[in-house]
């Protein structure tokens, strides 16, 4: 009886575990990818994602992400977030700079202005990149 107890708990717990995993996957969010622009020094990569939300009210987000060229893009910990920014644009201006253009509308829900390459950090490096944001 006390077996029976325990597989019926332990199911419910299986049960339980299912369902939240349900739910966080009915809420993640969709990537497209909008633009891409490498480093004038060919070693990095900015690319802008639109990201709509599964939450059924249609949400849609720009990401800005930083990438090694080359290397799988990570999107984990994006430079910019922002909503309702049709016209947002981004270009390198050198190697260690890149400049994100947003019409006044735009709301900007994370923003960044440094960003370093794991490589660096993991070896002690410092040579940030830098974001800009310019209202246009």
């Amino acid at each position: 009886m006390i077996s029976v107890m325990r597989s019926i708990v332990s199911w419910r717990s299986f049960i339980g575990v299912g369902a939240s995993v349900a739910v966080v996957a009915a809420c993640s969010a969709e990537h497209r990818e909008l633009v891409r622009h490498i480093s004038p020094d060919q070693k990095l990569v900015a690319v802008l994602l639109e990201a709509g939300s599964k939450d059924g009210a249609g949400s849609v987000t720009d990401e800005l992400y930083l990438n090694d060229q080359g290397l799988p893009l990570q999107i984990d910990k994006p430079v910019l977030t922002a909503r309702h920014c049709d016209g947002l644009s981004f270009s390198w201006l050198n190697e260690y700079t890149v400049e994100v253009r947003y019409p006044t509308p735009c709301a900007i829900d994370h923003f960044s202005n440094r960003w370093q390459r794991p490589s660096d950090v993991a070896t002690g490096h410092e040579n940030p990149i830098e974001i800009i944001l310019v209202r246009s």
